[in-house]
């Protein structure tokens, strides 16, 4: 049998909260302006991005001796965002 149009908009809000990702947050009620307001939005090529992506960067500094943290360091010129792992 087909489903009901009731049956198939219950599996697409399931399906919506589902494909959301562990880093997608969503702005459903007032307090959650926060997400849009404090973050900053950047143009990338795709292909950079999923190169970075694909990058494994280590937690702690590698160096002999240093043993120190990484953190990233971003700058904006223009449209442009530069990430460095200092």
């Amino acid at each position: 049998m087909f489903p009901t149009m009731e049956e198939e908009e219950v599996e697409e809000e399931d399906k919506e909260e589902e494909e959301a990702g562990p880093s997608i947050c969503r702005v459903l009620t007032g307090e959650d302006f926060h997400h849009l307001t404090g973050n900053k939005t950047a143009l990338v090529y795709l292909m950079q991005l999923k190169t970075l992506a694909n990058k494994k960067v280590d937690s702690v500094c590698k160096v002999k001796g240093c043993g120190e943290g990484i953190d990233i360091s971003i700058k904006h010129v223009g449209s442009a965002v530069y990430l460095k792992w200092v």
